[in-house]
């Protein structure tokens, strides 16, 4: 058991000063077991909420709890105080996890009515019959139920297991939002590839990512199988994950998933770059082809499909030959501090314009001039540049064939 932080304590006294009996509950009950401290605060105080209120009138409503926040250095403290005017054994009853179902007193000690220090200690998931079928009327709990083996290393018990395929269907009437976060929170745990494999094992795919679930050939199978076995060894990222994760399904069945499930902009963006680009970035062969890719996506994209690469290699075991050129090749750019960008060019917007390039055309022929100074870097000068500029303005084929190296 961990030292309960002053905050906590505040509460215990004020409750007990009006003669309302307070408990810890829940998922902070189950760290304090496991040692850690936990994120947030649940507490039980017994009483009307009217009575609770005027405890804690810095508290804020939240529906059915009032909410305590407190600033610390280290990082403000969440303490959610649940009035109730029964008992906080039948506060336990409703809890949907035996390891959550536990509450601690002052003067009780921990309250465990249905057997969860035993289940943390088999390291078990597990649904008490005194709850009823929760999966039946709550299908988010399924993915809940994941959740805590996928950050835990727990296994699920066989009945609350077989409840959950029973009622994985029901997952589909749920918004693809709510889906998505259970999604990426699971893939993202410690766990993650555990808990992967559960999805699929309960039947939870098809809800997720739609009937492409069902589709998979032997190959995505099996590269599906190794994102699983090897996802524990890829640091917690959430986008890189999710791009191990979409790659192994691979092209337009991952495409659809990843729409469907209506990513923020920036991670489907990155999502699909990771289906179509890969390849691409795979084959650089030198440091020109680098500058252009740079200049074509932005160091952002390159810098996340880079380090896909690098989680790629340890998932497949294969060898990192071109990741350490890539490597290479930026490291002579940045020595050598040769231009990539627009903004790296000896000649800005204005200087063009004035030099009777037309206003329409100027981002066009800014982007010409960088494949040109990524091939002669010494021709980066403001004289070259306009010059070249101009050429592009008048003929098209040049501008067209500005990347070909004629042979003499």
């Amino acid at each position: 058991m961990i030292k309960l932080p002053k905050e906590v304590k505040d509460v215990f006294k004020r409750c007990g000063q009006s003669g309302q009996e307070a408990y810890i509950v829940g998922p902070a009950v189950f760290s304090m077991i496991r040692g850690e401290l936990p994120p947030d605060w649940d507490m039980v105080c017994l009483g009307s909420k009217e009575k609770i209120k005027e405890l804690f009138p810095q508290s804020q409503d939240g529906g059915d709890f009032l909410r305590l926040t407190f600033a610390r250095e280290e990082g403000e403290i969440i303490i959610d105080v649940f009035p109730r005017e029964d008992s906080v054994e039948d506060y336990l009853k409703e809890c949907a996890f035996s390891v959550y179902a536990m509450a601690y007193g002052p003067e009780t000690g921990i309250l465990d009515p249905t057997g969860g220090q035993a289940d943390l200690e088999k390291k078990l998931v597990r649904v008490p019959e005194t709850v009823g079928d929760v999966f039946r009327e709550n299908p988010l709990l399924i993915l809940e139920t994941i959740e805590i083996a996928a950050n835990y290393d727990f296994d699920i018990s066989k009945k609350t297991y077989e409840a959950m395929v029973k009622h994985s269907s029901r997952l589909e009437n749920l918004k693809k939002e709510d889906l998505r976060d259970s999604f990426c929170y699971i893939i993202n745990a410690p766990y993650g590839g555990k808990g992967l494999r559960m999805l699929a094992g309960a039947d939870c795919m098809p809800a997720i990512i739609g009937d492409v679930a069902k589709k998979l050939n032997r190959r995505q199978m099996e590269q599906f199988s190794a994102v699983c076995d090897g996802l524990h060894r890829i640091r917690q990222n959430e986008e890189r994950r999710l791009g191990l994760f979409f790659t192994a399904i691979e092209g337009k069945k991952a495409e659809e998933a990843i729409r469907g499930l209506k990513f923020e902009a920036q991670t489907e963006q990155r999502l699909i770059d990771a289906l179509y680009l890969m390849e691409k970035l795979h084959f650089i062969p030198n440091q020109i082809v680098l500058k252009d890719f740079l200049v074509q996506y932005g160091p952002e994209r390159y810098e996340y499909l880079n380090n896909l690469a690098k989680a790629q290699r340890i998932i497949y075991d294969s060898p990192e030959t071109r990741i350490l050129a890539r490597r290479a090749y930026m490291e002579n750019i940045i020595n050598n501090k040769e231009p990539i960008y627009v903004e790296d060019l000896a000649v800005s917007r204005k200087e063009l314009t004035e030099n009777g390039i037309q206003e329409d055309r100027v981002d066009e022929i800014l982007i010409m001039l960088t494949d040109i100074v990524h091939r002669k870097v010494h021709e980066n000068t403001k004289k070259d540049l306009i010059k070249y500029a101009k050429k592009f303005q008048r003929n098209k084929f040049t501008a067209r064939t500005r990347k070909v190296k004629w042979l003499r």
